[in-house]
């Protein structure tokens, strides 16, 4: 019969059956997995115990084995050939349950970190071809006979497997080429250097090796190592040792080879060095057709600039120039670096001195003179090359604004002529244009000291060109009753260094604030105007108080500034009391990208800084906070313990989220601090890095533009507090302050808030 409503009880019997055999080969094989999973744990868990068995024996035995307390087990062989030795081990062997072993041998030979290979001298110069040992250097004049000689001695301990030796020469047409730039050992259009490769060099190694000015009309195989006039050179060795160590030796000084001064070679030589007018015309001057000697001594660090002329008394104008590479219309800084020459001070000529002039390539303009000889400082306008107008004459040894340059020596007050100065000058447009400079140098304890401003005003014709002077009595080529006493010896005068251009807005740093005391009460913000025309902002502290804020602060580190004011059109000098002292200033510029804690920064907390490439303000740099949030971040300290402070610095949020927040505090990160979130500005208060709002809340509203610079200024002035903000240009936007006395010494700058944040251009400031 046909059954339609399911299985019959045969199919039923036989499905059991076959899942009944299906079901006992699983649990089998189960069953075997399960305990091959624990036989492996087993094995793993034996085997690392063995292995930290084995580790600790290798430490033992190796101490043992070393000192001789440990005989060996037998000897094994190691390399092959010139290099095979034999080696006493130790074996070490431990077996596992598995029945495994595991093996190790230990030496008895104490492994050492690898010496450097090291030379007992190392020596370039230049002789005259007669000087076979290299004893006598001489000036590298390209038509003398000479060579340029190395001798070097490489020691033998360790030993050398082999070293390289190289002569480089800079690419023609290069001035003032550095390392490694711009230089080759092998040209294909000019004669070669050839790389010189000794092997297993033996124990006396000592070598000269030289390169000499052959004439190029030779067909010598030898000529292919030959001086060529104009050029530097230097020369370098790379020894290693069997150990696979690597040195570098190199000279310091780069060789320049130059022809003699009455070489046309020497005069295009020196004229390159300028740049060149709208018309291609060299910026070189001339007075009365007298001769300028121009000399440009170089090495490795700082080409430096040295000139006279063949009169002995003082130049009116510039003897040579350069364009200033400012816009037209633009405010613009030069900062140049200079020093009188030691020498020819100590030989206290009659006239001595040096200066700087702005003006035209017909050499009119202003030049500003520093008269060694006479102790005195000289604004003079000239035309074509000749005075026509003192308008400015200071006595050095009497004038305040250089008090902090002067020195008594055997009971005489003496300016300090020996020190290397810079000069930081701007040159400002306004309704009347006007120059402003200081004299700065680095004292003993490595800090810059600053005269106070000199200003003068400059007319209404922007200068062009920058250009130098300088002059003394004694002659500049040194003679004697023989002839040339030493045909490389020179009386110079001054050397100048460093000639940088920059414009105001991004040279200005460090000093954010003048503090203007002792004010008439009726007289109005408005009324106060510095005749340079970068006031942003004037704060009234109370007690007849008001502090300035610069839209480019003054680099300045003095506490009396006579600036020149406009006070309800009358014109008037004021004392104005900047910061005492600037204890913190930083931008960032001296660091490099991407350096975690740079300099004197340390960590706070668990927090996380750098220095950071994408993000700038002025300059290429800034620090940027990127990791973990309040209190965490860095620190660093100011120069020392502080009551009241000005604070000024940029900020930077790159999304909405987050707050900015830094804070002034002791060592124990108590203080006070500022908050800026993406609605708020507020004070806060700061106990061991934790933050506290003031009772009540000194907050205002405010809101953050993100991806944008903002300014802060934070002032504590006795129990005022005051924090403002600017926007990117550097106009006011909020402000709010309270009073409070619970703190009264400061001693570091934090970095608080959330992850993300820039900073730069930061500078406190301390103020009586």
């Amino acid at each position: 019969m046909e059954n339609n409503n399911g299985f019959t009880l045969i199919e039923v019997i036989v499905s059991l059956m076959i899942l009944s055999v299906s079901l006992i080969v699983f649990i089998s094989l189960f069953g075997n997995t399960v305990s091959l999973i624990s036989d492996s744990k087993t094995i793993t868990n034996e085997t690392f115990e063995l292995q930290g068995k084995m580790e600790d024996k290798i430490i033992e035995y190796k101490k043992s084995f070393v000192e001789g307390t440990l005989e060996k087990d037998y000897d094994v062989l190691i390399f092959s050939g010139n290099y095979q030795s034999t080696v006493s081990v130790k074996e070490i062997k431990k077996e596992h349950s598995s029945g495994r072993k595991y093996i190790t041998l230990v030496s008895n030979i104490e492994i050492l970190e690898p010496k450097l290979p090291e030379v007992e001298y190392f020596t370039v110069g230049v002789y005259l071809d007669s000087d076979s040992d290299f004893i006598n250097e001489v000036f590298p004049w390209y038509e003398d006979d000479i060579v340029i000689g190395a001798k070097f001695k490489i020691l033998d301990d360790p030993i050398i497997f082999e070293n390289r030796e190289r002569w480089y020469r800079s690419v023609e047409g290069i001035k003032n080429p550095v390392y490694n730039s711009e230089y080759v050992y092998k040209d294909e259009n000019e004669p070669d250097f050839d790389e010189v490769i000794v092997q297993e060099p033996d124990s006396n190694f000592a070598y000269k090796r030289e390169i000499k000015r052959i004439d190029s009309s030779s067909s010598s195989p030898s000529d292919k190592k030959v001086v060529k006039s104009n050029r530097f050179y230097y020369f370098e060795l790379r020894p290693y040792t069997l150990a696979g160590r690597v040195a570098h030796f190199r000279n310091d000084d780069r060789i320049l080879v130059l022809n003699k001064p009455n070489n046309n070679y020497w005069k295009e030589f020196i004229e390159g060095i300028y740049p060149k007018t709208s018309s291609g015309d060299t910026i070189e001057y001339s007075i009365a057709s007298e001769e300028i000697y121009a000399e440009v001594m170089q090495n490795s660090e700082v080409p430096t600039l040295d000139l006279n002329w063949s009169k002995n008394i003082d130049p009116q104008g510039a003897l040579v120039g350069t364009l200033i590479p400012i816009n037209n219309n633009e405010d613009f800084n030069i900062k140049m670096d200079f020093q009188v020459d030691d020498k020819t001070l100590q030989l206290k000529p009659d006239n001595l001195g040096l200066g700087m002039f702005l003006g035209n390539d017909s050499n009119s303009g202003y030049m500003i003179t520093f008269d060694v000889a006479n102790n005195s400082l000289r604004v003079d306008t000239v035309n074509s090359g000749n005075y026509d107008l003192n308008i400015l004459t200071i006595n050095l040894l009497e004038d305040s604004r250089f008090a902090n340059f002067i020195k008594t020596v055997d009971g005489e007050d003496v300016f300090m002529w020996d020190k290397l100065f810079s000069i930081n000058l701007s040159y400002v447009q306004d309704t009347q244009d006007s120059v402003n400079f200081i004299l700065s140098y680095r004292n003993d304890d490595d800090n810059i000291v600053n005269s106070r401003i000199v200003q003068f005003d400059y007319g209404n014709t922007e200068p062009d060109y920058v250009g130098f002077k300088t002059y003394s009595s004694l002659d500049y080529i040194v003679n004697d009753d023989e002839g040339i006493f030493n045909e490389y010896e020179r009386n110079y005068a001054a050397h100048f260094y460093d000639l940088d251009f920059n414009n105001v807005s991004s040279y200005f740093s460090g000093r954010s604030s003048l503090m203007i005391e002792n004010f008439a009460d009726q007289l109005n913000k408005e009324d106060i105007v510095l005749s340079n025309g970068i006031i942003s902002d004037i704060i009234e502290l109370g007690n007849n108080k008001n502090l300035i804020i610069l839209k480019q602060p003054l680099s300045l580190e003095d506490v009396n500034l006579g600036i020149t004011m406009n006070i309800n059109d009358n014109i008037m000098t004021k004392t104005i009391i900047g910061s005492n002292q600037i204890v913190f200033d930083e931008d960032f510029e001296n660091y490099d990208i991407g350096i975690d804690y740079p300099g004197d920064w340390n960590q706070y907390e668990n927090g996380k800084i750098k220095v950071d490439g994408d993000i700038k303000h002025y300059g290429v740099k800034s620090l940027i906070k990127y990791d973990n949030s309040d209190p965490d971040g860095g620190y660093k300290a100011l120069n020392q313990a502080i009551t009241n402070f000005v604070f000024d610095g940029w900020v930077y949020r790159s999304s909405g989220n987050g707050d900015d927040r830094f804070a002034i505090s002791n060592d124990e990160a108590t203080g006070y601090g500022v908050a800026i979130t993406d609605s708020k500005l507020r004070l806060e208060k700061r106990n061991s890095g934790i933050a506290s709002n003031f009772i009540p809340d000194m907050s205002t509203n405010y809101s953050r533009t993100s991806n944008e610079w903002y300014r802060v200024v934070f002032i504590k002035d006795g129990t005022n507090l005051i924090a403002r903000v600017y926007d990117k240009d550097g106009n006011f936007e909020k402000e709010v302050k309270t009073t409070d006395d619970t703190y009264n010494s400061f001693t570091r700058f934090y970095i608080h808030g959330d992850s993300g944040f820039n900073l730069d251009d930061l500078s406190i400031g301390t103020f009586k």
